[in-house]
């Protein structure tokens, strides 16, 4: 008992802990032990979110958004009148749709982690990942079929070691949408036994966070592009590598040296194909639109009638400068979009940068990880040559 005393301890110092989260859930022996919301960390998130919205509308910043769009009202308790067919404009739901019409829409990371961990006697993962106790900590784990499909075959293959040199301690979810941290945690507790908590909150905020008491190395897991996905503060002179770098040094002080990072790269190189799975989908058009959505239920945008997908369609396009997938909402008529902060004229084509994906070759990721005191440890092709998986190694403070 007095384990889980600790547990509980614990839980309370990560609710309390305002600058890092907006709630801390932990589940040991089947049963959801503590789970808090934090309204001051809500009304942060919320201020954070009107900030980068209005900056983005202006063209203040690229990619501003992007973190955002993973949004549900009642995981955050938002009030005031959601219509019922504007559901699919929530950003977690539409994201969910995409998933459901689009089974490709893992870009091969379930099939990558098949071929990786299929086979208990050649696991490929377990040859490059020195044996030891791991506390796992996934960042970004999505909705349940991800789950499912990706993070728990990866960590299974860790907890039936045939060789028995490689053990879980336990299990760490940390995400930005509430119901898919809690909903990781839990299925991993009901399906491998572990001890799980979850986090709720950025991941690459670089913030004090309180992490689990499972014992042994941390080991990272990152899949879908996470990490290529959130360039939070990408402006004018500042390209994607040097906000990876940030991400991995953030990483880095966190998890500490010894720690390893496992995370999925896209690396596809031809346009037309890469273009192809950003196609703008009517379900993929409303979670890249969500932004604006969650702007106007957040109140930021003050007509509560707003015609989002009246006003604006969402595109892809490659830009081969920056080498990354970008993501507009284009404005297609002129209007007037009445804020917080006031009136601003809308023009037809006026663009709000949405999502950025960058699809940075792995020599550059090594060359940024390498600065952030991260080594690259093994590499892990896809037969078809569109996907692989990294296995790096934190061998050192990150350079100042």
């Amino acid at each position: 008992m007095a384990g889980k005393t600790t547990k509980r301890q614990t839980a309370r110092k990560l609710a309390d802990n305002t600058e890092s989260r907006l709630a801390a859930s932990f589940f040991g022996c089947g049963a959801l032990e503590n789970c808090n919301d934090n309204q001051t960390a809500v009304a942060r998130e919320r201020e954070k979110f009107r900030n980068d919205f209005l900056m983005a509308v202006r063209d203040e910043g690229n990619g501003l958004l992007t973190r955002h769009l993973f949004f549900d009202p009642k995981d955050y308790q938002i009030s005031g009148q959601i219509v019922d067919g504007d559901r699919i404009l929530w950003g977690s739901n539409a994201w969910d749709a995409h998933e459901l019409s689009s089974p490709e829409v893992d870009f091969g990371d379930a099939s990558l982690v098949k071929a990786l961990v299929s086979d208990p006697v050649d696991n490929i993962l377990l040859t490059s990942l020195p044996g030891g106790t791991y506390s796992v900590y996934e960042y970004g784990p999505g909705e349940q079929n991800s789950v499912r499909t990706k993070s728990i075959p990866f960590v299974r293959s860790l907890v039936n070691d045939p060789s028995k040199t490689h053990r879980v301690s336990g299990y760490t979810s940390f995400d930005i949408v509430p119901s898919y941290a809690v909903d990781s945690a839990r299925l991993f507790n009901e399906e491998l036994g572990l001890n799980t908590s979850a986090i709720v909150g950025n991941a690459y905020r670089r913030e004090p966070i309180e992490l689990s008491e499972h014992k042994g190395n941390d080991l990272v897991a990152i899949f879908g592009g996470m990490l290529m996905n959130a360039p939070e503060f990408l402006k004018e002179g500042r390209d994607s590598r040097e906000v990876l770098c940030d991400y991995f040094a953030t990483i880095n002080l966190r998890h500490g040296v010894g720690s390893y990072i496992f995370m999925t790269l896209d690396i596809e190189r031809d346009v037309g194909k890469l273009l192809k799975r950003y196609e703008q989908t009517p379900a993929f058009a409303c979670f890249s639109l969500s932004g604006i959505a969650r702007a106007v239920h957040e109140g930021v945008i003050t007509d509560r009638n707003y015609d989002v997908l009246g006003n604006w369609e969402a595109v892809s396009s490659w830009n081969a400068t920056a080498c990354r997938i970008e993501i507009d909402c284009i404005a297609t008529k002129d209007h007037t979009m009445t804020t917080v902060d006031g009136d601003i004229e809308i023009k037809k084509g006026h663009k709000i940068s949405s999502i950025l994906s960058a699809k940075n070759p792995i020599k550059d990721i090594e060359k940024v990880a390498n600065v952030a005191g991260v080594d690259l440890v093994d590499i892990f092709p896809q037969k078809q040559q569109t996907k692989c998986g990294i296995l790096l190694k934190v061998a050192r403070p990150p350079a100042p």
